[in-house]
C-alpha cells in the first residue's frame, strides 16, 4: 500500500516582505509602526550595509548618533519626540491600508504623474478652480490653451466692431462729399430758375462787385451830387 507523503508546510505570505510592503491586508497596516521602529532590536538585526543605506535616507543629521563614524545610528529618543515622525508613521499605515502601496496603483500613479508633468491636466485643473472658487484666473496662472481661446475670442469680437464702424466712417464720407444740390437731386440751374433774383438784389451786387477804377469812372460822368451851397437857385 503507497505511504503519503508528508505535505510541506508552506510559508506563511503575510510575512513575506512583497506582501508587508505593499498589500491593503498587511500584518503592518494596522501595527503600532512607530513602537516597532523605534524598538532598539530593530537596528540591531539589520545587516552593515542595510544600516548604511537607511541611514543615507535620512533627510539630515537631526536624528543621528555619531553621524560620519562607523557607529552612526538613529537616535530613538528623539525620533520618539519627533511629531513628523509620528505624523509619517501613522501615514504610511493608513496608506497601506487604503492600497496606495499596491504595485499596480503606484504604476497607474507615477503614469498619471508624468501626465501631469506635461501638462494633459493643468486646462482641467484651471476650469475646475474658477467654477468651485467663482473667480477667473489671472492669463499669466492659466494653460496656454486657454489664453490662445480667449485671444481669439477677443480678436474675432473686436474685428467685428472695425468693421462696423468702417462702414459707418464711408457713409459719413460719401455724405459729405455729396453737395446741398447733388443731395437734394437738383442742378445749379434749375435752383436759380426757382428761386429769381430781384433787380435791387442784383443791382446791389453788382455794386458790390464794381472795381476802384469804374466807381471813379461813375464819379466823372456826375453820379455823385453836388452840395447845397453850389446848386444853382
Amino acid at each position: 500500500m503507497p505511504t503519503r507523503s508528508a505535505k510541506k508546510p508552506q510559508a506563511d505570505k503575510k510575512w513575506e516582505a512583497e506582501f508587508i510592503l505593499t498589500d491593503s491586508k498587511s500584518p503592518l497596516a494596522t501595527a503600532d509602526l512607530r513602537a516597532i521602529l523605534c524598538h532598539p532590536q530593530a537596528w540591531s538585526v539589520l545587516s552593515k550595509e542595510e544600516q548604511t543605506e537607511i541611514l543615507a535616507l535620512f533627510p539630515d543629521q537631526q536624528h543621528v548618533l555619531d553621524a560620519g563614524t562607523a557607529q552612526a545610528r538613529p537616535n530613538i529618543e528623539s525620533l520618539r519626540n519627533d511629531n513628523n515622525f509620528r505624523h509619517d508613521c501613522a501615514r504610511f499605515a493608513q496608506d497601506l491600508k487604503d492600497g496606495t502601496h499596491d504595485r499596480d496603483w503606484l504604476t497607474e500613479a507615477w503614469e498619471a504623474h508624468e501626465r501631469r508633468k506635461m501638462g494633459f491636466f493643468d486646462e482641467f485643473e484651471a476650469g475646475q478652480f474658477q467654477e468651485e472658487w467663482k473667480v477667473e484666473l489671472p492669463d499669466e496662472y492659466k494653460p496656454a490653451a486657454m489664453v490662445k481661446v480667449k485671444v481669439k475670442e477677443e480678436s474675432q469680437g473686436s474685428g467685428q466692431g472695425v468693421t462696423s464702424v468702417s462702414v459707418s466712417e464711408n457713409s459719413t464720407k460719401l455724405s459729405q462729399d455729396k453737395s446741398p444740390q447733388q443731395s437734394e437731386g437738383k442742378s445749379p440751374q434749375r435752383s436759380e430758375e426757382m428761386s429769381p433774383q430781384t433787380s435791387e438784389e442784383k443791382n446791389n451786387q453788382e455794386g458790390e462787385e464794381k472795381s476802384p477804377e469804374e466807381e471813379s469812372e461813375g464819379a466823372s460822368q456826375g453820379d455823385v451830387s453836388m452840395p447845397d451851397a453850389y446848386a444853382v437857385s
